[in-house]
């Protein structure tokens, strides 16, 4: 843990100085398919067969350097020389996930999450496979998905004056002289017209009760209640 902090403040990414995981790719680059020939020949200083593999490599040579039983590449020169472990297939889904699931990768896009991966590491078809790994990002999908804009909920306009009746129970307040603690608030939503009842108590009896006494026999009938 010591070690990864100060690779953390020296810039280098914790998985470079990681025990378990530089041991994984020490133990996978011998064998792995694509990258074994260039390991051999950097470590051991044995050429491929074919030549063409072998040609390719010597055109590189000035790019690679085995130290420790790992693989490094190096880019750039002067100060703005940089050094990439070299990482077998079996390997890189562990960077992967450092760079772009963890709680610290943020989920970037391809060219993002390329550019990142590049300061420390490097293999064969890197940017194919972080632009795989982005579109198999379930996490970053939900974020980029269009967000559904629902539309207000609107009453229709009723046909008629007292078609429509919204009503409202607003209370207890202090009770007044005639002993009333409680206002039936009643809405036209045709003409917007509101008229208030204060009793004692409203339950629901006494609610329809007012109904009928007030607006039934005042208004005509009514067919929605809101």
């Amino acid at each position: 843990m010591a070690a990864a902090l100060a690779g953390v403040q020296a810039g280098v990414s914790p998985l470079q100085v990681e025990r378990g995981f530089l041991d994984r790719v020490r133990e996978e680059l011998p064998r792995d398919p694509l990258l074994k020939d260039h390991f051999k020949y950097f470590a051991e200083g044995v050429l491929p067969r074919e030549a063409k593999k072998a040609k390719q490599i010597l055109l590189e040579e000035s790019a690679f350097e085995e130290r420790g039983g790992l693989l490094y590449r190096y880019k750039g020169r002067g100060t703005e020389r940089k050094e990439q472990l070299v990482v077998p297939k079996t390997c890189r889904k562990t960077v992967m996930v450092m760079n772009h699931d963890h709680q610290l990768g943020g989920h970037p896009g391809v060219n993002r999450l390329t550019e990142k991966t590049l300061l420390h590491f490097w293999w064969p078809g890197l940017r194919a496979d972080a632009r795989e790994w982005v579109a198999s990002c379930r996490e970053r999908k939900e974020r980029l998905k269009p967000k559904v804009k629902r539309a207000p909920q609107t009453v229709p306009v009723p046909p008629r004056p007292w078609h429509t009746l919204g009503i409202d129970v607003s209370g207890p307040f202090p009770t007044s002289r005639r002993g009333n603690r409680f206002v039936l608030v009643v809405t036209d939503h045709f003409g917007k017209d509101v008229e208030m009842f204060a009793r004692p108590e409203l339950p629901v009896h006494v609610v329809a009760q007012i109904l009928v006494d007030e607006i039934l026999f005042r208004h005509g009938p009514f067919e929605v209640l809101l």
